[in-house]
């Protein structure tokens, strides 16, 4: 019994040695675990099309060549004057390419007394997805009579390849506009 005692505390003196010694030079706690974990042989990784022909995976994050920067803008019309409804679509996503929206802006104009919203619809798979635009209202410009709204926020909004990214805003009157700008990148759809 006095043995197992010893031989347990002297386990435990010894692990809490090893938690101590790796809290007080992890670059060497590192460097010896690096020593007892080796890499012999590579790792080939193939993707297969149904054509039966290989091509290339990519294995790591998309940055720097596949990445390619995407900005684009709409002046949004009035498809609704009923219901003071305005809508602007952005170029389609081209193929074989993702849209990832990074930052959404916007500038609205809506009669005085009427309020200004908005939304951004993205279609990924099946499914088309509105995300609200909280407008925030703006001091008066000199000149142009009415209430204006604004909007700058960095989002993480995707689109798949084909699809059209639509702006809706409610401006209260057929008389409202707004201008609307998205800045992101494309990246290539086989990246997960």
């Amino acid at each position: 019994m006095r043995f197992a005692k010893r031989l347990l505390m002297g386990t435990g003196v010894v692990a809490l040695a090893g938690l101590i010694g790796t809290m007080i030079a992890p670059q060497a706690a590192h460097a010896l675990v690096a020593t007892l974990v080796t890499v012999t042989n590579s790792v080939a990784v193939i993707n297969p099309t149904p054509s039966g022909t290989i091509q290339p995976v990519i294995t790591t994050e998309t940055d720097s060549l596949s990445r390619v920067p995407y900005q684009d803008s709409c002046q949004a019309v009035n498809i609704i004057p009923s219901e003071s409804v305005l809508q602007c679509t952005v170029s389609a996503v081209p193929a074989g390419k993702r849209l990832v929206i990074e930052e959404v802006t916007a500038l609205c104009h809506a009669p005085t007394g009427k309020v200004a919203d908005g939304t951004i619809a993205t279609l990924i798979g099946s499914s088309l997805i509105s995300h609200v635009l909280v407008l925030t209202p703006q001091d008066s410009i000199v000149g142009s009579p009415g209430n204006h709204y604004a909007i700058s926020e960095l989002v993480r909004f995707y689109s798949d390849p084909g699809s059209e990214v639509y702006f809706t805003f409610l401006s209260g009157d057929a008389a409202g506009m707004c201008s609307s700008t998205l800045s992101g990148y494309l990246e290539p759809t086989n990246i997960q």
